[in-house]
């Protein structure tokens, strides 16, 4: 069974104003092997090849940086505090760039996916603990 926890969800690349003026903003996303990029590490995996898309056909770009984080939260300070370019949702980042904190590049670049769903066993099996879970996130 799947639920949807919420969706569609768009991904950009993010940095602070100042950073881009030190290091030029990338036109398009094989510009960021010139930038300090900050990718995350989930046990065991390193996303370090952000995806994009163009024209209708998605590619991926592997970055570098001198950072890598396993928090989502600490990655997305280190951009603010001027580490590096991000790679997140854009709801995550959306009032950092209202207030001028981050800046999105590569826009026409950006990719999107349907959302974020949790997977689990058929009704029959699931834990009541879970069947709460889902319960609350459907409202």
């Amino acid at each position: 069974m799947a639920t949807k926890l919420f969706g569609p969800v768009r991904f950009v690349t993010v940095a602070t104003p100042r950073y881009l003026d030190r290091m030029g903003r990338p036109r398009h996303p094989k510009d960021l092997l010139g930038h300090n990029c900050i990718p995350r590490r989930l046990d065991p995996v390193l996303y370090d090849q952000w995806k994009f898309a163009h024209k209708g056909k998605e590619f991926r770009v592997q970055v570098k940086g001198t950072l890598i984080m396993n928090d989502f939260l600490l990655m997305l300070q280190a951009a603010a505090d001027g580490a590096g370019v991000a790679y997140t949702m854009e709801d995550a980042v959306r009032n950092q760039v209202a207030t001028g904190a981050l800046e999105i590049v590569l826009k026409p670049f950006a990719c999107s996916s349907e959302g974020l769903y949790v997977y689990y066993p058929r009704r029959n099996q699931v834990l009541p603990k879970l069947r709460a879970f889902i319960d609350c996130i459907k409202g």
